[in-house]
C-alpha cells in the first residue's frame, strides 16, 4: 500500500492565511517607504516562520513498516512490530516498550468539541468506521478515536495498517526496534533566519 499523509486542514488554512497577511504587510509597510518596509519585514518574516514550523509542516505519515511523526522540532519513526499500544486521549501517541512518541499534529478534541466528542463515543460506532483495535470492551469508541477528529484521523490510518500487518504476519519474524528520532535542522534553521531577520530590521529601524 502507498504511504499517507495526515496533515491537520485547519492548521494548513491558519498558516495560509498569516502567510497572506505576512505578505501584505510586508507589501504595504515598503509602500510607505524603505524603512517602514524593513521594519514590517523582519517581524513578518518570523510570523511566516512559525506558521510553517508549528502549523504546516506537522504532520504523520504511515506506510507498510513504519509511522513517522514530523513534530516542530524532531521527527520520530516507530516500526509496526515495535509497536505496543495507540492511544488517543490527549493527542496521536505511539507507545513502544520503552518509549512514548506524540504527534504534534495529531490533537484530541478539546473543550466543546471533546464534550461532544465524549458523548458520541458512547455510542456503538458503524461497522467499518473505525477500526477493531479503537472499540473499547463496551463496545464505544473514545471521544480521540472518533473520525473526523486529527487523532481520530490519524489513529485510523495507524491502526489499520498496524491491523492489516499482525494478520497478516509480515510482523512476527522482524526484530523488534527502538524509536528512531532525528532534529529538524531545515525547520530550526529557518527559525534562528527568522529571528536574525527581525533583529536585523529592528537594528536597520
Amino acid at each position: 500500500m502507498d504511504t499517507v499523509t495526515i496533515r491537520p486542514r485547519g492548521a494548513l488554512v491558519t498558516a495560509c492565511v498569516l502567510w497572506v497577511i505576512a505578505a501584505a504587510s510586508t507589501v504595504y509597510g515598503f509602500t510607505l517607504g524603505v524603512l517602514p518596509g524593513l521594519s514590517v519585514a523582519g517581524p513578518m518574516v518570523l510570523v511566516a516562520t512559525a506558521a510553517w514550523l508549528l502549523l504546516a509542516n506537522p504532520h504523520v505519515r504511515v506506510d507498510d513498516s513504519a509511522i513517522a511523526v514530523v513534530n516542530p522540532l524532531r521527527t520520530f519513526v516507530v516500526d509496526l512490530q515495535s509497536i505496543v499500544d495507540v492511544a488517543t486521549k490527549f493527542a496521536l501517541t505511539v507507545q513502544t516498550a520503552n518509549e512514548t512518541v506524540v504527534a504534534w499534529s495529531a490533537p484530541a478534541p478539546g473543550g466543546r468539541d471533546h464534550v461532544l466528542g465524549a458523548r458520541e463515543g458512547r455510542r456503538r460506532p458503524e461497522a467499518g468506521a473505525v477500526p477493531r483495535s479503537a472499540i473499547r470492551a463496551d463496545g464505544t469508541v473514545a471521544p480521540g478515536d472518533l473520525p473526523g477528529s486529527g487523532s481520530g484521523d490519524a489513529a485510523a490510518v495507524l491502526r489499520r495498517r498496524w491491523e492489516s500487518a499482525r494478520a497478516s504476519g509480515v510482523l512476527d519474524d522482524l526484530p523488534i526496534t527502538g524509536v528512531r528520532a532525528h532534529w529538524n535542522a531545515a525547520s530550526i534553521l529557518l527559525v534562528v533566519a527568522g529571528i536574525v531577520t527581525t533583529v536585523g530590521s529592528v537594528l536597520l529601524t
